[in-house]
């Protein structure tokens, strides 16, 4: 398929807030595919709840793209490639790089944790890939997804409900982590005639946290990113940490509060076409009241349709 093929690495976040710039190489050099780790960070990106027209977890063939660039790269990994008029690479320096510019592609050094950025990083990531590209389409810099009139059907199947709130008390990395308990008292102070949805993602699952703390929610363990994306696309809010279904639900437009600790929201915080609010402090003395106030004036009505995603 000619177009642009777009590798990315990184976690459900890290994927979320590059949609901008994915936005601008389906817009300007398209039809876009995305290689990346794992399907279930790429699933979001696919047509029509993304720009993505293909998508695909790293192929065998291709990766010695990812092999120390002295040798010659096979057979196999140049014809992977060679149906795309552009490559793009969404990576730091090292033998991808290398790869991709030997093939006459571009690279772009993705925004990581750690880095000094200038401002948030999908407004940086946006610079740079038209910087390397040329491409200058004109694209909302806020993340969006559009979930499907299928997606908001199946949400209100898996919350058992018309209208409802999903809770994702996990990230990562625990020291993003606000506690279990502050995110139950905030759920708890919601107005009762929402139903409340707790999401354990693998993380949460795999440190057995107790779920015995959110009663009288419906828990949701380690669901597919098709569910995940079914319940937060028709959600009336969500509340989460620092964390990809922070940044999956903003994209959706559901009204997100994201708690932050150590990290900067000025840099990190989920994008949305929605309402987004940042409640952040010692997460050791959170107060829970204080997240439940951030999400009640934003909380919206049932989604009771889902539009295509269009690239305008």
């Amino acid at each position: 398929m000619a177009g642009v093929l777009a590798i990315v690495h990184g976690a459900l976040g890290d994927t979320i807030l590059a949609l901008p710039a994915l936005e601008v190489l389906a817009g300007g050099a398209g039809p876009l595919t995305v290689w990346g780790p794992a399907r279930d960070r790429l699933t979001p990106l696919l047509a029509p709840r993304g720009p993505a027209r293909a998508i695909r977890t790293f192929p065998p063939e291709a990766l010695a793209l990812w092999s120390e660039p002295a040798a010659p790269l096979p057979e196999a990994a140049r014809a992977a490639v060679a149906p795309f008029e552009r490559i793009v690479a969404l990576c730091g320096p090292g033998p991808l790089a290398a790869r991709v510019e030997a093939l006459g592609g571009a690279v772009v050094a993705a925004p990581r944790a750690g880095e000094d950025l200038p401002g948030h990083a999908t407004d940086v990531l946006l610079a740079r890939v038209r910087a390397a590209t040329g491409l200058s389409s004109d694209v909302d810099p806020r993340p969006r997804l559009a979930p499907t009139r299928e997606d908001l059907a199946r949400g209100r199947a898996l919350a058992g409900a018309g209208r409802w709130v999903v809770c994702h008390p996990g990230s990562g990395g625990r020291a993003k982590c606000w506690s279990p308990d502050g995110f139950a008292r905030a759920l708890a102070a919601l107005p009762d005639d929402l139903a409340k949805v707790v999401v354990l993602g693998p993380a949460e699952v795999e440190r057995g946290l107790d779920a015995a703390a959110f009663a009288g929610a419906r828990v949701v363990r380690a669901p597919s990113i098709d569910d995940l994306i079914a319940l937060l696309g028709g959600a009336a809010g969500h509340l989460g940490n620092d964390a990809g279904p922070s940044h999956l639900a903003a994209a959706l437009g559901a009204p997100t509060v994201a708690v932050f600790g150590p990290t900067d929201p000025a840099r990190w915080a989920p994008r949305g076409r929605g309402p987004v609010a940042i409640v952040r402090g010692d997460l050791d003395a959170l107060d829970p009241a204080r997240v439940a106030a951030a999400l009640r004036p934003i909380l919206r009505e049932p989604v009771e349709s889902g539009p295509a995603f269009t690239l305008d």
